[in-house]
């Protein structure tokens, strides 16, 4: 399963939350470097505990996880980081400025980069038109803000960290329809190049994912691109009919 060309790997991972039942038992996958993967399934199957164990928010009971060809329990916060980016459904801003918030993605990022990664992540037409443009003090947590915006400006900070690892936890699941789609935008210029793994509820999310896994009580059910699950009719096709319905 580890191989040269292998960016993540769970292998034969246990994991169980306050030594309760186990959440997952000999879970393995991996995800090839430049590979856009997502992992679906319904609410408390273990989608969204998979990024925190590779983010190192939890411990693995037994098994390793690799990234990049390194045990994660070989690494600090630091040498993990420094491979890795976060985006999720509450992205965290600072009662600042929209070029300090951006910044904090890498601190020497000048004028220039900060404004090339904000048109990439569709920020630049709402950012422009603020009184101070980029030094526009955007409020506690972005609060002045609507919600697709302080999405677009978190993954703005992840485009100018530029590493080769981006993980999607529920990036548009707090969003309306329209929100949706500028942020989805935004997402495709992040993952361009490197490789992604989106934890998502909405279908719409992954379609363009190389690979979905599905996930059901903690054990992976169903791999494939979107057209193959469709075409199974299996538990992938049932929960997208759901959704369309």
């Amino acid at each position: 399963m580890q191989g040269e060309d292998t960016a993540v790997c769970f292998k034969n991972i246990n994991f169980s939350y306050n030594g309760q039942e186990n959440l997952f038992t000999n879970l393995c996958f991996d995800i090839k470097k430049g590979e856009r993967v997502a992992i679906v399934g319904h609410s408390g199957s273990g989608k969204s505990t998979i990024i925190k164990l590779l983010c190192k928010f939890y411990q693995v009971d037994e098994g390793e996880i690799y990234v990049f060809g390194n045990k994660i329990s070989n690494l600090n916060a630091h040498s993990l980081w420094k491979n890795v980016t976060l985006v999720d459904q509450n992205a965290f801003l600072f009662d600042d400025s929209i070029y300090n918030n951006i910044i904090y993605g890498r601190k020497d990022a000048d004028i220039e980069e900060v404004e090339q990664v904000l048109k990439e992540a569709y920020c630049w037409d709402f950012v422009s038109d603020l009184p101070k443009g980029i030094h526009t003090k955007i409020g506690e947590d972005g609060i002045n803000l609507s919600g697709g915006q302080r999405q677009r400006l978190a993954i703005a900070r992840a485009l100018i960290k530029d590493v080769p690892l981006v993980l999607l936890d529920e990036p548009t699941s707090a969003l309306d329809v329209e929100a949706e789609a500028v942020v989805q935008k935004a997402i495709d210029n992040l993952v361009k190049g490197n490789t992604s793994l989106i934890i998502a509820h909405r279908i719409s999310t992954i379609k363009n994912a190389d690979r979905i896994i599905v996930i059901d009580d903690g054990k992976i059910v169903e791999q494939g691109d979107y057209d193959t699950l469709i075409d199974q009719k299996g538990y992938f096709y049932r929960l997208a009919a759901k959704q369309i319905q």
